[in-house]
């Protein structure tokens, strides 16, 4: 995998943000894109698991009250919202029963970022 070394006086995020911006999917190593399947399918489970806990449905009744450009699907409960109020309803939903993707060499937060996306 191709590494990147800051430039001079380049700021720690942006370096971060070349990364992201060159990184094509071919260089990735099989063992990264596998694992990323498993912590993806893993937040998944923990959204089917979580949809229905309390509060959830409350949570998002108030995103489809908001109303706005329809871009993003609300599993489980239909209807489509602004992408940033998809995540405000779907994150909950992948925390609701307490369980997260563990990785013994890694802290990883995907039930955060996951759902958004």
């Amino acid at each position: 995998m191709k590494k990147f070394i800051p430039r001079e006086n380049e700021d720690p995020m942006v370096m971060y943000c070349r990364m992201i911006i060159e990184t094509k999917f071919e260089d990735l190593p099989q063992e990264v894109i596998d694992f990323s399947k498993h912590l993806i399918l893993d937040t998944v489970g923990n959204m089917i698991g979580g949809s229905a806990f309390d509060g959830i449905p409350q949570v998002v009744e108030m995103v489809k009250e908001k109303g706005g450009k329809p871009e993003s699907h609300i599993p489980f409960y239909g209807g489509m919202v602004p992408a940033s109020e998809a995540g405000m309803a779907l994150a909950p939903m992948a925390r609701a029963i307490d369980f997260a993707a563990i990785h013994p060499k890694r802290c990883i937060a995907l039930s955060i970022i996951c759902p958004p996306c």
